[in-house]
């Protein structure tokens, strides 16, 4: 059992390390990026505050941060980072787990979809323990970090009264599997470590499903104080509620060693997976099932979950504290091709259990001996569940009048058209712009994660406000317009670039934040710095539209709940004639951005035609006519 990244062969330790930036790039980025967000007033006030803060406790606090990283010995970011995840108390589903649908593969039915995966999920994770997985390249073939992939299975998220803590376990040899709320443990490797083929898992999971009671009355009482509490929504229910709840029926359920060995079954478990009864039939209906499954049941939130609907449907929840989406969409890659034939894992090192049958499974039901005060609790956390269900708003776009190919035509970047996209139509409903956040992927450093890029700027402003006033758009020549565009996207791409080479502002800032906090509270009369205080910094940090960018042909839909209240989570997938889009929002504003998104890449799609075609026609004018070749 290791908290760490347990296989010394993914630490590259060759790669450099997250660089802390300069204070003085920091902190004019942060001016550049916090403009459009002010008014006039408010960011002249900024400035003074952001100039005290450079040559006083900023100075001190950066100091202090790169005397963190020399010390570190993996990346500065790192604590930081994960104490983020840990230490939120809220419901990790819809809040912090993100899931994502894969695309079809050949069969599509529930048992045989579903146990191909399982056994694609056993092999990649034995070549990984091999070293047998080829290292990831990125830009360049430059190589990138690899040690998230050795907490994606078999890891745990344990609840733990104020942070939580992650646990990846080297010798699992079984997968957990929910069905109708109860759990059950089954074996996908023999004793001597033989991976157990799909055609058994088959049988195993058909098993499973034919010995699952229906959930009716109290669940199957012991006596009238105890029950397996699957009436009361499952115990996996406990997984989407406050944290220091769970930290504490957990702790009650460990004082018995029943339960003890079943939950360490679950924690050291290779992978969950979920087998629902109900069949997703639109794509709104399949992201509601995967990102909480409507109810919240048949679900245990703290490990990376498969979920198979019966219409062969199959997507993961991911619990994202160990790990980042980008590591994730690298796996599922590799799976994807191997289920569907395209590309299968070279599995010569590997040893088949070619005699397996469905005995060598061992298929154990865990059944939890559940009190009656541990009910009320499950009870109460049901209902608190699901009323954040409730006022979760989920809707998808389906787009597919263009994709990246004809952007790239235009001669813009796919993902900055998106991003402004978004920027011109949340103006269009609000008429302002809010701060938006893109996840940006950091792991050309040594344990990198991810850094912030902001959309909003100053060119994205200019942008929205000719392009959502309709009497001064009309006036300006296409040509103009169009412009505006390339400038937003361009200075997008900047920013982006910026961001890959950890020169962003978000983690920097925060990074000083967290060091003047805990100053705060070990050293008296500490004073936290103005710019911290001030309500422009919550402003720039607090991401109204949070948006994620999920490249590759694996998934179909990916999904996220919103990181503010008023807020939009927007995952999106660029495909080269179509464009995904998954929105989500608390306040019921979902499908009104929806159809202002429709409305803009049609708007700004005309603006690109009519600006292609005035060009077409301007080169036609002023070309030469060809003269006839002399004849020799």
């Amino acid at each position: 059992m290791s908290s760490r990244n347990p296989y010394s062969h993914l630490e590259i330790e060759s790669l450099p390390r997250l660089p802390v930036p300069p204070l003085e790039h920091t902190l004019s980025f942060y001016l550049e990026l916090l403009e459009p967000l002010l008014t006039p007033e408010h960011f002249q006030d900024v400035k003074q505050k952001v100039a005290a803060f450079a040559e006083g406790e900023g100075k001190v606090l950066d100091q202090e941060l790169r005397q963190v990283a020399d010390a570190a010995s993996t990346s500065w970011l790192e604590g930081f980072w994960e104490t983020m995840y840990l230490a939120y108390r809220g419901e990790p589903p819809i809040n912090t787990n993100p899931c994502f649908t894969f695309s079809p593969t050949p069969d599509m039915s529930q048992l045989g979809r579903t146990s191909q995966f399982v056994e694609a999920i056993v092999i990649y994770w034995k070549l990984l323990q091999k070293n047998l997985i080829p290292h990831d390249k990125g830009e360049k073939d430059a190589p990138l970090c690899m040690t998230q992939y050795g907490r994606v299975f078999a890891t745990a998220r344990v609840p733990v009264s104020g942070r939580d803590k992650v646990f990846s376990y080297t010798d699992s040899k079984h997968i957990v599997v929910l069905h109708r709320r109860r759990f059950y443990s089954l074996n996908v490797l023999t004793e001597d470590d033989k991976l157990i083929p799909a055609s058994v898992i088959s049988q195993g999971l058909q098993d499973i499903l034919n010995q699952t009671p229906e959930v009716r009355g109290s669940g199957l009482l012991v006596d009238t104080e105890v029950s397996d509490g699957i009436a009361e929504g499952g115990l996996g229910i406990m997984t989407a509620t406050d944290r220091d709840v769970w930290a504490s029926l957990r702790g009650k359920l460990l004082a018995n060693h029943h339960n003890r060995r079943l939950i360490d079954l679950i924690d050291r478990a290779i992978v969950v997976i979920a087998l629902d009864d109900e069949s997703p039939n639109s794509p709104e209906a399949i992201i509601n099932q995967f990102l909480h499954a409507n109810d919240g049941t048949n679900r245990w939130f703290d490990k990376l979950q498969l979920i198979s609907a019966p219409n062969g449907e199959i997507s993961w929840n991911m619990e994202h504290a160990p790990f980042d989406g980008h590591s994730l969409l690298t796996i599922s890659g590799y799976l994807w091709d191997h289920v569907r034939g395209a590309k299968k894992f070279n599995t010569e090192s590997l040893e088949f259990a070619s005699s397996a049958s469905p005995a060598s499974l061992k298929i154990e039901a865990l059944d939890f001996a559940i009190s009656r005060k541990l009910r009320e609790t499950m009870i109460s956390s049901w209902e608190g569940f699901r009323r954040l269900i409730a006022q979760t708003e989920l809707c998808v776009l389906r787009f597919s009048d263009f994709g990246a190919d004809y952007i790239k035509k235009q001669g813009l970047s796919p993902d900055a058209f998106v991003q402004m996209a978004y920027q011109l139509a949340y103006y269009k409903l609000t008429n302002t712009v809010a701060s938006t956040y893109e996840s940006c992927m950091t792991k050309r450093f040594y344990h990198g994660r991810t850094e912030c890029v902001r959309s909003v700027s100053r060119e994205s402003k200019q942008m929205c406000t000719v392009l959502a006033n309709t009497a001064a758009s009309s006036r300006l020549p296409v040509t103009d317009k169009y412009q505006l565009l390339k400038d937003a996207t361009e200075r997008h791409v900047k920013t982006m670039n910026l961001c890959k080479v950890a020169r962003g502002v978000d983690r920097h800032l925060w990074g000083m934040q967290q060091l003047a906090l805990q100053k705060r509270d070990r050293v008296a009369f500490y004073e936290v710095p103005d710019i911290y205080l001030d309500s422009s910094f919550p402003t720039f940090c607090t991401s109204v539209l949070s948006t994620s960018n999920c490249g590759g042909n694996a998934f179909q839909l990916f999904a996220f709940g919103p990181v503010t209240g008023n807020g939009l989570g927007l995952g999106y997938m660029i495909k080269n004639n179509n464009i995904d889009i998954c929105i989500s929002s608390f306040m019921g504003h979902a499908r009104a951005f929806r159809s202002c998104l429709v409305e803009t890449f049609a708007q700004l799609r005309s603006i690109c035609d009519q600006r292609a075609a005035a060009t077409a026609t301007a080169a036609a004018v002023t070309s030469p006519s060809s003269s006839p070749k002399a004849k020799l």
